[in-house]
């Protein structure tokens, strides 16, 4: 089995110790619109990433989100 390596200047352990969690937010979307959030997935996992964190409010276009993570401040839920 093929075990990848993740570069620890990107992802920490979780406190339960099974899965990484992305250090840097990002644009991700769900049914209610585009937010900043998070990813968190299982090491044996790595191409599988699942949402972990909301750290916005919900924008209906991802330029919008991105602009708001590129300028580094974005409204909190």
């Amino acid at each position: 089995m093929n075990n990848p390596t993740f570069p620890a200047s990107e992802f920490v352990f979780d406190n339960n110790g099974q899965v990484y969690i992305t250090r840097r937010p990002r644009v991700m979307r769900s049914a209610a619109g585009f937010y900043i959030g998070r990813e968190c997935f299982e090491p044996e996992m790595p191409d599988w990433p699942q949402p972990y964190s909301r750290e916005s409010i919900y924008w209906k276009t991802h330029q919008e989100a991105q602009a708001r993570l590129d300028a580094g401040t974005w409204p909190q839920p």
